[in-house]
């Protein structure tokens, strides 16, 4: 299956909107300090909530007082943000595949991830004791999926 992505522009403005839609947590992120170092790597990064998908709804929106070209993204019923200016021709081109799906993926926000630190307390086996687990956090971000 081939897939390409295009980055929702705006989503900075509709942080709420897209926290909002994030509601699976993930398993992982509610590990105790010992588990996690047992079960991570230095490289990962652990997010709060799992990557939720939704179907895509766009919208033109003429009356735009910055660009009267816009089109609006919804992920379902929420707005989250805007096609990028000059990405409308690839969204054409995408939606005219025949079998496509296209969706809208939701990600980001708060995440764990392992630093060490030789002076760190003990807090998991011998192997990581010289490791902690962090926090972390990045914008909420929207991406328009199409898969075929």
């Amino acid at each position: 299956m081939q897939e390409h992505t295009i980055m929702v522009a705006g989503f900075d403005y509709h942080q709420k909107e897209l926290a909002a839609l994030l509601y699976d947590e993930n398993y992982d992120y509610t590990l105790s300090k010992s588990e996690f170092l047992d079960a991570f790597d230095e490289d990962d990064k652990v997010y709060q909530y799992e990557v939720e998908e939704y179907d895509l709804h766009i919208e033109a929106e003429p009356t735009n007082q910055y660009d009267p070209n816009a089109v609006k993204v919804y992920a379902d019923k929420t707005f989250v943000g805007y096609v990028p200016r000059g990405k409308f021709g690839d969204l054409k081109h995408l939606a005219s595949i025949p079998g496509i799906k296209a969706s809208v993926r939701i990600f980001g926000g708060k995440y764990k991830y392992i630093e060490y630190d030789a002076d760190a307390d003990y807090l998991g086996t011998l192997e990581n004791k010289y490791y902690k687990v962090m926090t972390d956090s990045t914008p909420y971000k929207a991406v328009m999926v199409f898969e075929w």
